[in-house]
């Protein structure tokens, strides 16, 4: 039997004022009991999803307490077994956020990606390269995706606020490789100096997320008046074209 108790301190938020968090608890070893505590001030609103998981709310002082039990879980290994070609559900027991909507956590990401969409020189020089002979704002508009699709590998170094911060574009462009939010970024910047105006979005990285908690989304860019969709890789045009990957 393994006993143990933790307690994690975070100084620096990735968000001024706020916070989120998540947690699934172990279904694959047996437990005699799990607890789960959260503990925030009492006048904070704050958002919870927790569908499969009965928790016990409890008010002391000025906090409140949320707190999550799980006693005498033994896994079940035959469903286990039944289940392992089923796609496997990555959604948490339990999530919390203090963004109340979507226009809080878009607020809070422009400030983070605004003025990462720079259209230096680099920048400029390369949208003036790719487009060369195009007429029209759909085909810049694919060439500059295709660039960034096919010649800018996808990797995620991921810490602190870099999981959620872009570099800025001119990095990206002289790295030659970044994740969603680097590659969304650079295709921001080569459309921009184009004087085609796109916007970049957050995507919700499984169905049964929380809508407001950024840990669990993803970044994409949407060109105005256009048919294209992202995943959680960039941008995936509905027409052909190569996905970022």
């Amino acid at each position: 039997m393994l006993e143990y108790h933790t307690v994690i301190h975070v100084t620096t938020p990735l968000a001024p004022h706020e916070f989120w968090y998540e947690h699934s608890f172990s279904k694959n070893v047996a437990v005699h009991e799990r607890q789960l505590q959260i503990e925030i001030p009492k006048t904070r609103p704050v958002k919870i999803k927790s569908p499969d998981r009965k928790y016990e709310t409890q008010e002391l002082g000025e906090r409140r307490i949320y707190t999550w039990i799980v006693k005498d879980f033994v896994p079940d290994r035959k469903h286990d077994r039944e289940s392992i070609l089923e796609e496997p559900d990555f959604a948490p027991d339990v999530q919390l956020s203090t963004f109340a909507d979507w226009q809080q956590v878009g607020q809070w990401y422009a400030k983070l990606q605004g003025d990462r969409v720079v259209v230096d020189e680099s920048v400029r020089k390369k949208a003036a390269e790719l487009t060369q002979g195009a007429t029209t704002p759909s085909e810049k508009a694919r060439r500059l995706y295709n660039y960034v699709a096919l010649n800018i590998r996808y990797v995620s170094i991921s810490f602190g606020v870099g999981r959620l911060q872009p570099h800025a574009a001119s990095e990206v462009l002289q790295n030659g490789y970044g994740d969603c939010k680097d590659k969304h970024t650079l295709l921001q910047s080569l459309l921009k100096a184009e004087n085609i105006q796109s916007y970049p979005c957050c995507s919700a990285a499984t169905v049964n997320s929380i809508r407001t908690c950024p840990r669990r989304h993803s970044s994409i860019t949407k060109l105005r008046r256009s048919n294209w969709a992202g995943n959680l890789r960039g941008l995936i045009p509905r027409q052909r074209s190569r996905p970022m990957a």
